[in-house]
């Protein structure tokens, strides 16, 4: 057990060797003005052996590499990092045998060329309140672990995880793509910005409270609950997916896949498209568009003004009372269902006498605010079986 203090600077050039090899229960504390620098081909500034144990590890000053900065193969590391790791390729590579505890300060740079962090291990633990940053990525979590950042991320793939169980928040920065690489179940918040896509693959859970400036492709059996802002696209691909955006907003169009999909929104206008499984479609106050798929869908345009477009299925239209002044285009008659509240019409003899020919449309009038134009239909077709009640 050694424990290490430098406040100069210790540089080596040798090809393929650490500037410092921790092997066990060691510490090091690098100070404000410390270096640790490796200029040697293949040189690695700080090791750390498959044989140590319960490392902890201080950097305060700065560590500098032509490969990489930190290389941990250790059962058990504490890295504290305020000072800058600077490395033409990884900045910290974690062993997938050991165990990690990270935390970075506001001060705090881990930088890569190309990778900040490689984390093969599980059950890393990382705290970041500065920044992590590699050209290709600037976190690669292949294991295990928690991720807090209230720092900045910055990456072409600012994360990319291929991992079974992980839990990322994001109350900070996060410049860059998250993309799942045959990860599932993962747990990912954002109460920060993220500035770039998002790629789920299966059984992930999203929660955004803030900002997402890109597109959300989530994969099977997904949950999506937005109650911020999304600027961008949100599209499913299969299973039984949920998203709830009552309490939010989505610029883009939300599309679902080919399983069981419940989309709900909220007071912003949406747009949301079906795919081809059964789908409950709702919207909420705002003038909504809302378009079924191929599947058996429910659609609810809401309080707003709403656009609503039947599919190839057989699709069943909700309406309760104050839902606003909606339009309904490619309605199959004696296919497709339009269900109406007992409040609204309690029987096809009282909804008879509400509706009438307009030119080439059938209306449908509940009151002065309240109407439902049916498209490119005769009334004359219309009959009993096309409604339901109650």
């Amino acid at each position: 057990m050694t424990t290490y203090f430098i406040d100069t600077v210790e540089q080596s050039a040798a090809e393929d060797a650490p500037t410092l090899d921790l092997t066990g229960n060691d510490s090091l504390l690098l100070a404000p003005t410390g270096q640790l620098v490796a200029t040697g081909e293949g040189g690695t500034a700080l090791t750390l052996d498959s044989g140590g144990n319960n490392n902890i590890v201080l950097l305060d000053g700065t560590v500098m590499s032509s490969g990489d900065g930190i290389d941990d193969s250790s059962t058990f590391m504490n890295l504290t990092l305020n000072g800058t790791v600077s490395a033409a390729g990884v900045g910290l590579s974690l062993d997938e045998s050991g165990v990690a505890y990270i935390s970075i300060g506001a001060s705090g740079v881990m930088d890569g060329a190309n990778i900040g962090i490689l984390a093969d291990a599980n059950n890393t633990q990382l705290i970041n309140s500065g920044t992590v940053s590699g050209a290709q990525s600037a976190i690669i979590m292949n294991g295990t672990g928690i991720i807090v950042n209230d720092g900045t991320f910055v990456g072409a793939n600012a994360l990319l995880v291929d991992s079974t169980a992980l839990t990322f928040t994001n109350n900070g920065l996060v410049s860059g793509t998250i993309e799942s690489d045959g990860a599932s179940n993962l747990a990912l918040t954002n109460n920060g910005t993220i500035a770039g896509a998002i790629s789920l693959i299966s059984g992930d859970t999203l929660v955004n409270t803030g900002t997402i400036r890109g597109n959300v492709f989530m994969g099977t059996g997904e949950t999506l609950d937005n109650t911020g802002i999304i600027h961008g696209d949100v599209s499913f691909v299969g299973g039984t997916n949920v998203l709830n955006t009552s309490h939010g907003e989505i610029t883009g169009t939300v599309t679902g896949g080919s399983g069981s999909d419940t989309f709900t929104a909220g007071s912003d206008a949406v747009t949301f498209i079906g795919g081809s499984g059964t789908e409950v479609l709702t919207g909420g106050a705002g003038d909504d568009v809302i378009t079924a798929g191929s599947g058996k869908d429910t659609i609810t345009g809401g309080k707003g003004d709403d656009l609503l477009t039947a599919g190839t299925g057989r699709d069943t239209f909700i309406y309760n009372g104050n839902f606003g002044n909606d339009t309904i285009n490619k309605f199959n008659v004696h296919h497709d269902i339009i269900h109406f509240a007992a409040n609204d019409f309690a029987s096809y003899s009282a909804l008879e006498s509400h509706m009438v020919q307009a030119g080439t449309d059938v209306v449908i009038t509940l009151d002065a605010n309240d109407s439902i134009v049916l498209t490119h239909e005769t009334l004359a077709n219309f009959s009993s079986s096309d409604f339901t009640f109650g």
